[in-house]
């Protein structure tokens, strides 16, 4: 038996929810990625990312996703008139509800995905970057089980 890794799932939940026309609304032109928050962050981004997993067979795994929108805090950084606060959560709550509707989500022959919201939004402030570069990020996990023979 050959024994193949798993697929990169933080990359197909990034794909399966840009492909989604409610969350390219939301995302306002910004992008969604699976590296670091960009320095200096001017508008939306969105990161992607495994932040645990559960199961204890190799042919099916849970694992807990964590999608993380971050916006400025300050609307002269975005220029935007609405309130950051209303945008990430806008677009937490609108990424929960879309990755939700992921549902035996095919990646090759022998795997496929599905998820569930199972976890926030969260409302968090960040001012690591200076007190006059404050972000907002409101997180949510989701629990995608992975098929895999």
């Amino acid at each position: 038996m050959t024994i193949n890794p798993y697929p990169y799932i933080s990359g197909h939940v990034r794909k399966f929810l840009l492909d989604h026309p409610d969350v390219k609304r939301e995302l306002r032109g910004g992008r969604i990625g699976t590296g670091p928050v960009p320095d200096p962050l001017k508008g939306v981004y969105v990161r992607v990312a495994v932040s645990g997993q559960v199961g204890s067979t190799p042919r099916v795994r849970r694992l807990l996703v964590q999608v993380t929108p971050w916006f400025p805090a300050d609307p002269a950084v975005s220029g935007t008139k609405e309130d950051p606060s209303t945008v990430v959560w806008n677009l937490a709550t609108t990424l929960g509800q879309v990755a939700a509707t992921a549902r035996n989500e095919v990646i090759d022959e022998h795997t496929a995905w599905h998820a569930e919201w199972i976890e926030g939004p969260v409302e968090l402030f960040d001012r690591e970057r200076g007190p006059d570069r404050g972000l907002l990020y409101t997180p949510i996990v989701l629990e995608v089980t992975v098929s895999h023979r």
